[in-house]
């Protein structure tokens, strides 16, 4: 920009030497007509014009220089506030990807507390001898004369075993208990005589039962219809 305004300059004043010799010599000729303070006069204007134009040049290069200044900055003030934004962007999505783990450690322990909370309900269920597994339900046995059917179950907690002779066909009907326990014992319940029918309850331990139906008729066979239970 200075450059192109030094040669403005230059080719200013060649044109204002050009007219001045053109209103002080007519081919060749001093004209004498022209007042030299008018000429005088002129090129000061002129310079005056010069100068000031110079200024609005030097005044228009400092604000063009001003606002490359102020577009650099905002240029570098954007790029600042992109990072800004890409950090918080990354930030925001690995928040979110805790949120995520965490809701899906949420999950994962809640159903732990379920799964722990059905166990606690059934080991007290357990302890309060609550719950029944049905092991017969109007079940039909036979037996010659003189022996007896076996029913077998394995129980798994401490409980009683409730066996109902609903009918039989004779009225020597026997029930005798045996538990081959988790600990090695035989425990073997009386013989119980329920006659044509009966109910006979005997406690458990964690073990293989074998429930006999016996038929003490030495001479005939006979038939049971039994339901037994196991409540633990």
């Amino acid at each position: 920009m200075k450059k192109l305004a030094i040669v403005g300059v230059v080719i200013i004043l060649g044109i204002i030497a050009i007219v001045s010799l053109f209103f002080y010599f007519g081919m060749g000729t001093i004209n004498t007509s022209i007042p030299v303070t008018t000429s005088n006069s002129n090129v000061t204007a002129l310079l005056n014009e010069i100068t000031t134009l110079q200024n609005e040049v030097n005044s228009l290069t400092n604000q063009n220089q001003q606002l490359q200044s102020n577009v650099t900055a905002l240029l570098n003030e954007i790029t600042t506030l992109q990072n800004e934004v890409n950090s918080l962007t990354n930030q925001n999505q690995q928040l979110q990807s805790n949120v995520t783990a965490l809701l899906n450690e949420i999950t994962t322990l809640q159903n732990e507390v379920n799964s722990l909370t059905n166990q606690n309900q059934q080991l007290q269920s357990i302890v309060n001898l609550q719950d029944t597994n049905t092991i017969a339900n109007d079940y039909s046995v036979n037996q010659p004369a003189g022996q007896y059917s076996t029913i077998s179950f394995t129980s798994n907690y401490a409980g009683y075993v409730t066996v109902n002779v609903l009918s039989s066909t004779t009225s020597k009907t026997t029930v005798t208990i045996v538990e081959s326990t988790n600990n090695g014992q035989t425990i073997t319940s009386q013989t119980y005589n329920v006659g044509t029918s009966g109910t006979v309850v005997f406690p458990v331990l964690p073990g293989n039962i074998n429930i006999e139906i016996g038929n003490n008729n030495l001479i005939n066979g006979a038939s049971e219809t039994v339901t037994i239970t196991y409540t633990y």
